[in-house]
């Protein structure tokens, strides 16, 4: 059996660590600290449920992966954030639509700064190494919110995938 540091699943628990040292993500989920939080990062996906488990990230492979011959890896992976519209922000009136919007991206924004923050200040190398030679995350969809006609049975919420790209380069 692999171990959780090996180059193929380690950088998706380190990405999980990463997200879990946020504080803004902890406050978003109610978690007291790091290992509560990772409870609500799914490997790589979910189970039936959905609405009950939000909010929540969850982390998977990106579309890069390699490694150079002196044994340095890096690649990308992909991280998708999806989170409640708060009941105070469900009419649809453009400013209550403004007002879920600017939430949302307030929330996650800080989040990925917070992520930022956490890996250059690792020193230890227990977190993933974001690159900061070139950009260390792009948006690939999103942010997107539940369309008014599904919310009654999928909830209202949005949602944002990120490629978050780590190692060579860093």
């Amino acid at each position: 059996m692999a171990n959780d540091t090996d180059i193929l699943f380690g950088p998706l628990e380190n990405l999980r660590d990463l997200v879990a040292a946020s504080t803004a993500f902890r406050t978003l989920v109610g978690a007291e600290d790091a290992a509560a939080a990772k409870g609500s990062i799914y490997i790589p996906g979910l189970a039936a449920g959905v609405a009950a488990a939000r909010p929540f990230a969850v982390v998977d492979q990106g579309e890069e992966w390699n490694r150079d011959a002196s044994g340095r890896a890096g690649g990308s992976l992909f991280l998708l954030f999806e989170i409640d519209v708060a009941a105070a922000q469900d009419d649809d009136t453009s400013a209550q639509m403004e007002a879920a919007h600017r939430a949302f991206m307030v929330t996650v924004g800080t989040i990925l700064d917070q992520m930022i923050d956490a890996s250059v200040a690792d020193t230890a190398g227990a977190l993933l190494h974001l690159r900061t030679k070139s950009p260390c995350y792009s948006l690939l969809d999103g942010p997107n919110r539940t369309d008014k006609a599904d919310r009654a049975s999928a909830g209202d919420f949005y949602q944002a995938v990120f490629q978050v790209y780590w190692g060579i380069g860093a």
